[in-house]
């Protein structure tokens, strides 16, 4: 569940951040776990968990920590999988389609 929620995060991350909407909700897999990410005025996301500040930092940070985050749990856990396990795949394209994301933004 963790992969398919890691996946669906940095899928729907980068499409907010690309896109002019101004929220988006990481239900992930699990909905007793949600993330929300606004965007403000002055071009900052403010991510909050369950109405409660988390973060406010500009997108470029916030895109740049989740993909550190995500990569992190990547190197750790995906060797745990066979290398056709199909949440597997689906990650390293997420985390392939993000990295191309932030060289296009950067």
């Amino acid at each position: 569940m963790t992969y398919l929620s890691v996946t669906l995060l940095l899928d729907g991350l980068r499409r907010f951040l690309c896109g002019e909407e101004r929220s988006y909700r990481s239900a992930a897999v699990d909905p007793s776990f949600s993330l929300a990410f606004t965007r403000t005025g002055d071009g900052s996301v403010e991510t909050t968990y369950q109405g409660a500040l988390v973060d406010r930092s500009p997108a470029e940070a916030v895109a740049a920590a989740v993909h550190a985050a995500a990569k992190r749990f990547a190197g750790e856990h995906l060797p745990l999988l066979p290398a056709d396990d199909a949440g597997r795949e689906d990650l390293e394209h997420a985390l392939a389609e993000f990295e191309r994301f932030l060289k296009q933004a950067g």
